[in-house]
């Protein structure tokens, strides 16, 4: 009986042990999984806070003039488009959201893309896609400034809200949500360390079961190796007081 005892006191603790020890190995592996995530989000939030920066900037003085180049035309969605310098030059204005669509384009690489958008877009082109129109929807909902989701094993999607400061009285009311710019980044090593991760996780547990599983095998070895022994020491024993006897 005090052997079962033992042998289940025994189990039991290497259950324990490996519930405890697998539950420390998936929390260190969720934390590191969650600051993975906050460095995207970091990174999202930084090419976001360049374009508010360069936007405001272009907010500040009204609009900004530049030369006319192929392919550039005056916005037919902007009041006072253009500006006659003389017979030879004319100017077009550049407003900070068609400054951030232009920008957007020359950004579309392969790991980084970003642009502008609105529930109600005056101009088309910066009609919201189904990402965008679930985070403006949110802001609109909660009152949040961002935005952002990873449910996409390719890309990280980030947006956040454009509220409408001093220098954008033109267009719209102070303080409310006139879009948002969004921003969509590569996965791809975000994934390559996740995955890095997985496997390390998976060669921990492996590793920390077959090994508690020797030692607890070695420990029940034990404890019937001592119970053999103690069955010969009765039974010589007994052999000893039947000779005292016999004697």
């Amino acid at each position: 009986m005090d052997n079962i005892l033992k042998c289940i006191l025994l189990y039991a603790v290497f259950i324990l042990s490996l519930f405890g020890l697998f539950h420390t190995i998936d929390d260190w592996y969720s934390k590191n999984v969650e600051i993975q995530q906050n460095i995207l989000i970091k990174q999202a939030q930084t090419h976001f806070n360049n374009q508010i920066n360069t936007r405001e900037w272009n907010s500040k003085y009204g609009g900004v003039f530049v030369k006319q180049v192929d392919g550039l035309e005056p916005n037919p969605y902007l009041k006072d488009n253009t500006l006659k310098v003389n017979d030879d030059l004319t100017l077009i204005k550049i407003n900070p959201a068609l400054m951030t669509r232009e920008l957007s384009e020359l950004s579309d690489i392969e790991d980084f893309s970003f642009r502008i958008t609105s529930l109600t877009p005056i101009n088309p082109n910066n009609r919201a896609s189904e990402f965008e129109i679930r985070a403006l929807k949110n802001f609109e909902k909660t009152k949040n400034t961002e935005y952002y989701e990873f449910k996409d094993n390719n890309e990280f999607r980030y947006m956040g809200a454009l509220i409408t400061t001093e220098s954008c009285l033109t267009c719209h009311k102070l303080g409310e949500t006139e879009g948002g710019i969004s921003v969509t980044l590569s996965r791809n090593e975000y994934n390559n360390i996740i995955e890095s991760l997985s496997d390390k996780v998976k060669i921990a547990k492996v590793s920390l079961f077959l090994f508690l599983s020797i030692i607890t095998l070695l420990i029940h070895k034990q404890f019937n190796s001592n119970i053999n022994l103690l069955k010969k020491v009765k039974s010589r024993t007994k052999e000893i007081e039947e000779t005292k006897k016999l004697l």
